[in-house]
């Protein structure tokens, strides 16, 4: 759809009439104000005459019977008001609120769509009373020219010439409700990545016993919707959110997804909802979850091994998920299978708390959050670290963490702790090397082990609770990092952790 012309518009209460090819039968049939209304239009001296008039006389098509001489007053105060504030410059968004306003004296509205301003004519009831239902819309794509677009029933939503739907919604304003495409891939033991499958269909493995270790999930169709999901992972618990087609679960642990939750953002997320259901170990599939429910088992130490995912506009079968359309049928009636107290929660705090940690490199910027032993930063781009953020979730114990970093010129900062920034942003000073500590009792209970990838040296050894890893007086730069937690005492990670080989053993190399 055309963007409206330069400046803006008003809508106004009008028949149809003052055309050349409208018949004088059809001027005929209009009120005597109403014609006064028009010929005021049609004499108008506004350089946007030509947009008022044509929106003006598609309104008029509309209007049962003459309009009073309060309305024909308002409406040429309004159009008045508006020519003031094109004069001044006014954009299109500033002048809806005005045409809603005088569209409201024929049972209509005005809206934005996607820049292009709208009439939209509601249905009248047997009492003469306006209804929610759409009767007939009109769009002014251009001065004196116009497209009309079809409405959904009474749902409130039209679609327009270009295939998309649009509802009506506050502010001057409407949102793009078009169908949308959810496509998902998950990394499926001893196979790996599966090729992306869409809408409803099947991704994963049944029958073969292999569990599911990781998801990304995407929407397409619609600029306004967005995705966000985290999975519940054998021994670390609930995964950060990951969104729009970030990988959430692990890759190289051997690690189960048990559950999922899934659900909606952007300004168009209340006009969809997203179902989802899953196939568990030894419960087959399971009944749909939707909008941010839990799908999968708790307590149970069972694999997830499939899952389907669909999203369904509200005003299409009010938004309801026809369950016949997606094969095999259920077996498992619930969504969700927690098992009789297991943890005493809705869903189980994690074994393991999450370190989550985001670094910002060199002529990229902040990167979206790491967690868990997951590479932040680079690797064979050459790109130096300039600053990075730590901090836990889904702790079972008290405190926190704390950070210090070896910075270009600057040597050894203060510690940063829970989410500050260390290091610097927009000074373009690399990092050379960092300290990490857990504090609290949290520290009586996990050991922080931490290893950096370093200029010329590669990745380099585990460090562990506050010792120092990278390099100082050398002025080498660090370029990527992982972070994981283990039990007190625990073994360190192992020197291919994550399928990144070690090449240097010590965690610190010194001038």
């Amino acid at each position: 759809m055309k963007k409206f012309l330069k400046k803006g518009i008003v809508a106004v209460a009008a028949c149809a009439t003052l055309l050349g090819s409208l018949s004088v039968s059809a001027a005929d049939t209009c009120g005597t104000k109403e014609q006064e209304v028009l010929k005021w239009i049609q004499d108008s001296k506004s350089e946007n005459k030509g947009d008022l008039y044509e929106l003006a006389k598609k309104q008029f098509e509309y209007t049962p019977g003459d309009i009073t001489d309060e309305q024909a007053s308002q409406i040429k105060a309004n159009l008045k008001e508006a020519d003031d504030k094109i004069a001044g410059g006014a954009e299109v968004e500033e002048l809806i609120e005005l045409a809603d306003e005088t569209a409201e004296l024929v049972g209509g509205a005005v809206t934005l769509v996607d820049g292009t301003a709208v009439f939209v004519q509601y249905k009248v009831d047997s009492t003469g009373k306006t209804t929610d239902a759409i009767n007939s819309i009109t769009v002014v794509t251009e001065p004196n020219k116009t497209e009309t677009v079809t409405s959904e029933g009474d749902s409130g939503v039209f679609k327009t010439q270009d295939g998309k739907y649009y509802d009506l919604v506050e502010g001057g304003e409407s949102v793009n409700v078009s169908p949308v495409d959810v496509t998902y891939s998950v990394h499926v033991q001893s196979a790996g990545d599966q090729a992306p499958v869409k809408n409803g269909a099947p991704a994963g493995t049944t029958g073969s016993a292999k569990r599911l270790e990781r998801i990304s999930i995407e929407v397409t169709g619609n600029d306004d919707l967005g995705i966000e999901y985290t999975t519940h992972v054998q021994s670390y618990g609930w995964m950060p959110w990951a969104a729009n087609g970030e990988k959430s679960g692990t890759e190289g642990e051997a690690k189960r997804l048990e559950a999922i939750k899934i659900q909606l953002t952007g300004k168009a997320a209340d006009k969809y909802n997203v179902y989802y259901r899953v196939h568990a170990q030894s419960r087959d599939w399971m009944g749909w979850a939707k909008n941010g429910e839990t799908a999968g088992t708790a307590g149970y130490a069972k694999r997830l091994e499939a899952i389907q995912i669909v999203v369904v506009p509200k005003w299409d079968n009010d938004g309801k998920l026809d369950e016949s359309k997606y094969a095999p049928a259920t077996k498992f009636s619930a969504a969700y299978d927690e098992k009789p107290g297991a943890d005493n929660v809705t869903v189980p705090q994690s074994v393991v708390p999450t370190v989550m940690y985001q670094t910002h490199v060199q002529s990229i910027g902040w990167q979206k959050w790491s967690a868990n032993g997951a590479m932040a930063g680079t690797q064979g781009q050459y790109k130096r670290l300039e600053g990075i953020k730590l901090q836990l979730t889904n702790k079972d114990y008290a405190g926190g963490i704390e950070y210090s970093t070896h910075v270009q010129s600057i040597g050894w900062q203060a510690p940063a702790k829970n989410g500050q920034l260390a290091g610097t942003q927009g000074q373009h000073k690399r990092l050379e090397a960092i300290k990490i500590n857990l504090t609290g009792e949290i520290a009586n209970h996990y050991d922080v082990y931490y290893r950096v990838h370093s200029q010329t040296y590669g990745w380099m050894g585990w460090a562990k609770n506050g010792e120092s890893a990278g390099t100082s007086g050398q002025a080498k730069r660090l370029e990527g990092i992982q972070v994981v937690l283990v039990p007190k005492g625990g073994a360190a990670p192992a020197n291919n952790y994550g399928g990144i080989q070690q090449l240097t053993a010590a965690p610190f190399v010194g001038k």
